[in-house]
C-alpha cells in the first residue's frame, strides 16, 4: 500500500482511538465509584459486623433472633414473668432517661424499680458517638407510670441501700446504663440476689465498635460462661437477653 494511503487511513484511526480512550476514561470513575466512596465509618461498621458474627455465630444458632427493639423487650419481660411462679420477684431497670422502656415494662408487672441519676453519663461511652454528660435531664424525672418507682441518684450511691432495705429476690433486670463502670458495679451487687432463671436484658451488649469494652465486658468479668445462657439477640441493633442458670 502506498505511503500516502497509509497516512490517509492513519488519521481516522487515531481519531477513533482517541474517542474510544475518552469514553473509557469517562466510564472508569463509575466502575470504581463504590470503591472511592468507602469511608472510615463504613469500614468500622463492616468490621464490627464481621467481628460480632464470628464471635457469636454458634450462639446465634441456639437463640431467638429479633429485628425489632420492642419485640425483644417483650420477649424478655414475658419470659421473666413465666419463671416467677410465686409472684414475689423484683423487677428492676438501670438507666431510665425519658422513661419509654420503664413505662413499657411496667405494663406487664405489678411494680418496677428504676435507677437513674437523670444527670447523664458519668464517663465517655467509648466506641460510640456520645460523651460524658450525654442524656442529661438536669435531674428532672420523666413522666412514669404509677407502678414505677424511681430511685434517683448515681447507682454507685443508691443501689447498696436499696438491697439492704429490701433483700430482693430479683427476677428481671433491664441494663441500659451504656458504659462499663456502672454496669459492672451493678452486676456485682445484684449477683447474690438474682433468682435462678432470672432474665437480664442488655440494651447495648454488642454490635457497635466499643462492645468488647462495655456491657459485654462487665458480664464476662462478673459471670463465668457456665452461669448463664444467651436467649435472644436483636440482630439489627445492640440488645441481647441472658438467663441466669
Amino acid at each position: 500500500m502506498p505511503f500516502s494511503k497509509i497516512n490517509i487511513l492513519k488519521k481516522p484511526l487515531i481519531y477513533l482511538f482517541r474517542l474510544i480512550s475518552k469514553c473509557i476514561l469517562l466510564m472508569v470513575p463509575d466502575l470504581f465509584k463504590h470503591q472511592k466512596e468507602i469511608s472510615l465509618d463504613t469500614l468500622i461498621k463492616d468490621n464490627t459486623t464481621k467481628e460480632n458474627f464470628e464471635h457469636f455465630k454458634e450462639i446465634f444458632k441456639t437463640s431467638v433472633l429479633y429485628r425489632d427493639l420492642w419485640e425483644i423487650r417483650e420477649y424478655a419481660i414475658l419470659n421473666s414473668i413465666d419463671d416467677d411462679k410465686l409472684d414475689d420477684g423484683y423487677y428492676l431497670e438501670f438507666g431510665v432517661w425519658k422513661g419509654e422502656s420503664a413505662n413499657f415494662f411496667s405494663k406487664y408487672v405489678n411494680k418496677l424499680y428504676v435507677f437513674d441519676s437523670f444527670e447523664g453519663l458519668r464517663e465517655d461511652w467509648l466506641g460510640n458517638q456520645v460523651g460524658k454528660g450525654y442524656f442529661n435531664l438536669n435531674k428532672k424525672i420523666p413522666k412514669l407510670n404509677s407502678n414505677v418507682e424511681p430511685i434517683v441518684g448515681f447507682v454507685q450511691d443508691t443501689l447498696e441501700g436499696f438491697l439492704k432495705k429490701n433483700n430482693p429476690k430479683i427476677n428481671f433486670v433491664h441494663f441500659d446504663m451504656d458504659t462499663y463502670p456502672p454496669t459492672k458495679y451493678t452486676l456485682e451487687r445484684l449477683k447474690p440476689f438474682l433468682s435462678k432463671d432470672a432474665i437480664l436484658i442488655f440494651d447495648e451488649l454488642y454490635n457497635y465498635p466499643g462492645w468488647k469494652g462495655g456491657e459485654y465486658k462487665a458480664l464476662q468479668e462478673v459471670f463465668s460462661e457456665d452461669e448463664y445462657i444467651f436467649k435472644a439477640f436483636n440482630i439489627t441493633a445492640f440488645q441481647a437477653v441472658v438467663q441466669i442458670k
